[in-house]
């Protein structure tokens, strides 16, 4: 130390280098905090509200479901079953949901409607499909209404987005906001 005492330019590179690399470690450190409490609220969630993965699991199950009967009559489309099979995999995924919730929640409305419609598809099939939509658009409802999984997605897909989290931690990915 005694060489940054009488050296005025070894002492600036000194504090430009432990400035930068509290600014990295800090940003890391942060984002991996709101990072930590996305994936507890969508693991563990709360009583009050429940946890989320069993609210995808359970929409999945249930999707599955209605994609079998689809399937019967010929309804079925081959992206509902590559949106189920993926939230399968994926549904414990708080950045890798999205898209494939999306997917079958479009998909399961498609195959919804022409069940209903169909006049090939006996009631028994209608009112287990019926069963099946109400039990999925449940799901998706408690999914929506879960405050505390998404006040912590917020935080953390506000974190990312910031000038530099986006250079430190390019690969972060946003959580999903059911909303």
């Amino acid at each position: 130390m005694k060489e940054l005492q009488y050296n005025r330019k070894a002492a600036k590179v000194v504090l430009v280098i432990v400035i930068v690399l509290s600014l990295i470690l800090g940003c890391n450190r942060s984002v991996h905090k709101l990072e930590n409490a996305v994936d507890d609220a969508y693991t563990n969630g709360t009583q009050a509200y429940g946890t989320p993965i069993n609210d995808v699991a359970a929409y999945t199950r249930n999707g599955e479901e209605l994609y079998a009967i689809a399937e019967t009559y010929g309804y079925a489309t081959e992206n509902f079953k590559t949106g189920i099979e993926t939230l399968k995999v994926k549904g414990g995924s708080v950045t890798a949901v999205q898209g494939p919730l999306e997917t079958v929640k479009y998909e399961a409305e498609q195959a919804y409607g022409m069940l209903l419609a169909g006049s090939d598809v006996p009631q028994y099939d209608r009112d287990a499909a019926i069963m099946y939509m109400t039990q999925m658009e449940g799901a998706l409802y408690k999914l929506k209404s879960n405050v505390v999984y998404a006040e912590a997605a917020e935080d953390y897909n506000k974190a990312i987005r910031g000038l530099l989290p986006k250079i430190i931690m390019h690969s972060a990915q946003p959580a999903v906001l059911f909303n």
